[in-house]
Parts: C-alpha cells; structure tokens; sequence
C-alpha cells in the first residue's frame, strides 16, 4: 500500500503525454510537483530537503552553462581562425567517398570525445566539420 504513490506517478507520466495533456517536458516538471506534493503529504520530505535539491540543481546548471558558454567562445575563435577552411581543405581529396569522410570524421569525435565531455566536444566539431 506504501508502494501506491510510486507506482502512480509512470501511469501519470504517460496517460498525461498520449492523452495530449502535457509535453514530455511538462510531464516531467508535472511529475516533481506530483512527488513534492506526495511526499509532503507523507511526510517523508522536509522542506531542507526540497531546498537542499534546488541548490544542488542550480549548481548543476549553472555547471553546464559555462561548459556551454566556453565551448561557444572557443567554437567562435575557431572560426575566425579559418580552422573549418583549414580543415575542409584536409577532407578536401576524399570528397569522392562519403564512406571514408564518415570514417574520418567519426575518428576525430571519438578521439575528441576521449579527452572532452560530450556535449562541449559536439558543439566544437559540428560547426568545423559542417563547412
């Protein structure tokens, strides 16, 4: 019976998207009030602990926006380098082959992806491979 709330919240996450109620990302901001609102009623969460994960949300946000942000800077520097020109020209013998382009293009994400995290790796290649 204690199981009851948890087992609700799936079958409001879906109903609520196929029955056009909400977005996938409303039902996710749906399904946190849903839980606050639960586990108040229980009494099984406290208000520092509510407060404890806003901040820690926040942090994490705030995170990933400047790992955003200096990818974004460094995506602009590398354009008013010429690096996309200059890395076009170097595709430039294999235009004949997209097989071998594709080859070529998913070597250099997969060794930039071993020293960066993965979206700030995406966001610096895709505007220097896309030229």
């Amino acid at each position: 019976m204690q199981a009851l709330p948890a087992v609700f919240a799936p079958i409001l996450i879906v109903s609520s998207i196929i029955l056009g109620f909400v977005t996938p990302t409303e039902s996710g901001a749906l399904i946190v009030l849903y839980t606050v609102i639960v586990g108040l009623i229980l009494r099984t969460l406290k208000w520092s602990s509510i407060l404890k994960a806003i901040v820690d949300a926040a942090k994490l946000t705030t995170a990933i926006f400047i790992i955003i942000a200096s990818s974004s800077v460094l995506t602009w520097l590398l354009g008013y380098a010429q690096v996309p020109a200059a890395f076009a020209s170097l595709l430039a013998p294999f235009i004949d082959s997209p097989i071998i382009i594709l080859f070529v293009l998913s070597g250099i994400t997969f060794f930039v992806g071993m020293l960066m995290e993965e979206v700030s790796a995406l966001m610096l290649l895709t505007p220097v491979s896309c030229r």
